[in-house]
């Protein structure tokens, strides 16, 4: 009951976008890490009260799950010729942090070091090549596609879509 989301849209005209990648390529890391990373600072400077939080909140640390999603059409066995529901997409949790309440504002201040950004992009991108090298993507896809056929998903879906429960 306590909980509540806010989105809040943006968009990147090209010319930004460019200098994002060039940015994200001389730091070693893709979009996507940069992205995670600054989710993760934005999410530290709301979560826990963010500049308004009470005295004895101050100096607090959290670690941060964000999910990142993951095009997992590589890691299947056969490509997909559209005759079955097959798994396309799919994620995994970047564990980020301890990072203290309010981390963003602080990257973002006048005295701003940015490696601290980079250096939590680098360990999305650290997290997720460990993932890759593992075996994970394709143990996720497998795990899918058992789900689709034992457990008949695509009516626990519909069933699920059409229960009041979940309206």
């Amino acid at each position: 009951a306590a909980r509540r989301s806010a989105v809040s849209f943006r968009t990147l005209d090209a010319r930004a976008t460019g200098a994002l990648l060039d940015q994200c390529r001389g730091e070693g890391v893709r979009v996507t890490h940069a992205l995670t990373a600054a989710v993760a600072l934005t999410a530290s400077d709301h979560i826990g009260g963010g500049k308004n939080a009470n005295a004895d909140a101050a100096g607090r640390t959290r670690n941060y799950k964000v999910l990142q999603s993951l095009d997992m059409r590589r890691f299947g066995e056969r490509l997909d010729t559209c005759e079955t529901v097959a798994c396309m997409a799919g994620s995994m949790d970047l564990m980020l942090g301890p990072l203290p309440d309010g981390s963003g504002d602080s990257i973002r201040g006048a005295i701003a070091d940015p490696s601290q950004f980079w250096d939590l992009a680098r360990e999305g991108k650290k997290q997720t090549e460990s993932f890759v090298a593992s075996g994970g993507p394709a143990q996720a896809v497998r795990v899918f596609d058992a789900f689709m056929t034992v457990a008949d998903g695509n009516n626990l879906v519909h069933l699920t879509a059409e229960s009041a429960a979940s309206q």
